[in-house]
């Protein structure tokens, strides 16, 4: 259900620290499904998984914070042009939503 929901609330939001966070509730989703396994392979791999999401949001969450200070915005449009105004930004951005 909070996979579903998580999902639906992103397709509908046009902030993106939002976004970012709906993403999360999908995850922790993906990871209680793993977990019904109830076995030694499914705990490992959701604590696993546990660790890449945090890094990879608290990466994501320093890079969307750093436009929002250069902008005063955090919707989706404050992204245009990311790459020319900010190359490592973007980059770093790609390669976090990436994993």
């Amino acid at each position: 259900m909070s996979m579903a929901a998580g999902s639906w609330k992103a397709c509908r939001t046009r902030d993106v620290k939002l976004l970012v966070a709906y993403g999360g509730v999908v995850h922790t989703g993906l990871m209680l499904l793993a977990l019904t396994a109830l076995d030694r392979k499914g705990i490992e791999s959701v604590l696993l998984y546990l660790v890449a999401c945090a890094v990879a949001n608290a990466g994501l969450f320093l890079v969307l914070t750093a436009v929002e200070r250069a902008t005063g915005k955090t919707d989706l449009a404050s992204f245009e042009g990311l790459f020319r105004r900010a190359p490592a930004a973007a980059v770093s951005a790609a390669v976090l939503l990436d994993s």
